[in-house]
């Protein structure tokens, strides 16, 4: 795979990674490692996807199993957050912040699903 798209992966793709991420841990530099495993892992991938969709989604599984797979190592079980204060996000609207507060709130099987599909 060259820089090039590399490069193009990452715009295309990098942001809903995060995002996802983001859903699970509420936590900015935990979401930014599952999204760096994630596009490292599709840099090792060698087979060709049929279209970009599907190297969407697949990027998204593997980011949705990296989480999962974090949240249920035991180092993460017995560790307590540094910071009790949630990251706010910036939005143009307040309605906006407020549905996404709310939508964080939900557990984690039910934040992601919703977050999938209508963000």
């Amino acid at each position: 795979m060259t820089d090039e798209q590399f490069q193009e992966i990452v715009d295309r793709c990098g942001d809903t990674v995060f995002r996802l991420a983001y859903s699970y841990f509420k936590n900015r530099a935990d979401a930014e490692d599952v999204m760096q495993e994630t596009l490292l892992k599709r840099c090792l991938e060698t087979k060709p996807f049929a279209s970009p969709e599907h190297e969407k989604h697949w990027l998204l599984r593997v980011a949705s199993n990296e989480c999962k797979h974090i949240l249920r190592s035991p180092w993460r079980k017995r560790t307590a957050p540094l910071e009790d204060a949630e990251e706010a996000a910036v939005f143009d609207e307040p309605a906006q912040s407020d549905l996404f507060r709310q939508v964080m709130s939900l557990p984690p099987k039910y934040r992601a699903a919703i977050y999938l599909h209508y963000y």
